[in-house]
């Protein structure tokens, strides 16, 4: 755990419920998890 915290960031924000909820259906049947799309965002927005 010591060596992961030194590696990793932790991130979290409140988000509503409803948008929430068809984000985490539309990742669903891409089968695709949060943290795999957000890496995804995150790169994309790196690249600009």
């Amino acid at each position: 755990m010591k060596e992961r915290r030194k590696t990793t960031k932790n991130f979290s924000v409140e988000v509503e419920r409803e948008k929430f909820e068809k984000l985490e259906n539309k990742l669903s049947k891409k089968n695709i998890t949060k943290k795999e799309w957000l890496n995804q965002k995150i790169d994309d927005e790196l690249k600009k």
